[in-house]
């Protein structure tokens, strides 16, 4: 009896120390695709978009397009990692953002920059996995 006592206790202890460990994973497949905000002003449609890829890799593509009808854009690389439910984005410059209530990102240094997801699928920027 005393030796399936102690099997319990060891099972139930293993179980405890392993759930208590902080998963992160969720949070990273949650952040996994694109991310967009839009802001049109005097008929100029500004598109800021940050898409969180594999391996803590991604891009930000800043799009602008003129009332003339004229577009430019640009993308650059950065890498990211998440702490303490907080995202790092280490490229151009290194900016953070959190999860506001509406599931939107917030960049912590703007309010004013809240980017929602408009997809899963980044396999345009990084192919199939």
């Amino acid at each position: 009896m005393k030796r399936a006592l102690k099997s319990v206790v060891i099972v139930l202890l293993l179980l405890v120390v392993t759930s208590c460990t902080k998963d992160t994973n969720g949070a990273e497949n949650n952040l996994r695709g694109i991310w967009e905000q839009v802001k049109v002003l005097d008929g100029q449609t500004n598109t800021f978009q940050l898409v969180f890829g594999k391996k803590n890799t991604g891009f930000e593509i800043n799009k602008v397009e003129f009332g003339t009808g004229e577009i430019t854009s640009s993308a650059s690389p950065f890498s990211w990692k998440i702490e303490n439910d907080t995202i790092e984005v280490n490229g151009t410059s290194k900016d953070t953002y959190q999860f506001n209530v509406d599931n939107e990102l917030v960049l912590d240094t703007a309010e004013d920059v809240v980017l929602s997801k408009i997809s899963n699928d980044y396999s345009k920027y990084y192919g199939k996995e």
